[in-house]
């Protein structure tokens, strides 16, 4: 357990920091601290830039930890759309199974593309859990809804659509909200687009099918 192993000469050349700049990165973030999380901040992309550092407050009766706490980022983004957009080939993932010759290379525009995939679920179980709208917090935006409803008298059934967009993977979301007779709802995203105009030419077909039921637009 006492054995020094040297690190290769590749390892070294390839490090992102080497001994002699961890240490004065170190002496820095304690002498300037506030200067220099300000500086590893901008590492990042953020969607609102912060102007506010820290707001940290250790005591008996309050314990206070705010970091970077003005401004707004997503750590998805982060690890995932800006490298699909700036090195789409470079490798993201090596997933290896149980078997060591199973070997699998993701790259970030394939790991992008499953992420956009499989973000409808993330949407659907949202709305499985309440109201719609308490879910569309920041990195979301109701860009659009239509309501539909089926004659004048009440109680009618009626389908309400929201068009939402995602500031995460730069996608639209419509979702279909169904209120019955006799109180019975059902919520579900029924389609995920690139652009706000093809979920538009979407519901307008869909407004076509429901007109042929005689559902007529309300709002």
């Amino acid at each position: 357990m006492n054995d020094i192993y040297k690190i290769k000469d590749e390892w070294l050349k390839n490090a992102k920091v080497n001994k002699e700049q961890y240490e004065k990165m170190y002496k820095e973030s304690i002498s300037d601290n506030e200067n220099f999380w300000s500086e590893q901040g901008k590492r990042i992309d953020w969607f609102k830039p912060y102007n506010k550092i820290k707001d940290v407050l250790y005591s008996k009766d309050e314990v206070k930890i705010k970091w970077y706490f003005d401004g707004t980022t997503n750590v998805s983004y982060n690890c995932v759309d800006r490298h699909a957009k700036n090195t789409p080939d470079k490798t993201a993932i090596i997933w290896e199974g149980d078997d060591p010759a199973k070997v699998k290379k993701i790259s970030y525009k394939k790991l992008e593309e499953d992420v956009v995939e499989n973000s409808g679920d993330f949407m659907d179980q949202a709305m499985e859990n309440g109201n719609l709208l308490d879910h569309v917090h920041s990195n979301f935006k109701l860009e659009k809804n239509y309501l539909f409803a089926y004659g004048d008298k009440e109680p009618t059934p009626w389908y309400f659509y929201f068009i939402i967009s995602s500031k995460i993977n730069k996608c639209f979301y419509i979702i279909l909200f169904f209120q019955g007779i006799e109180d019975f709802q059902v919520a579900y995203c029924i389609k995920k687009v690139k652009s706000k105009n093809l979920a538009i030419k979407f519901l307008k077909k869909e407004q076509k099918k429901l007109e042929k039921n005689k559902f007529y637009i309300k709002g």
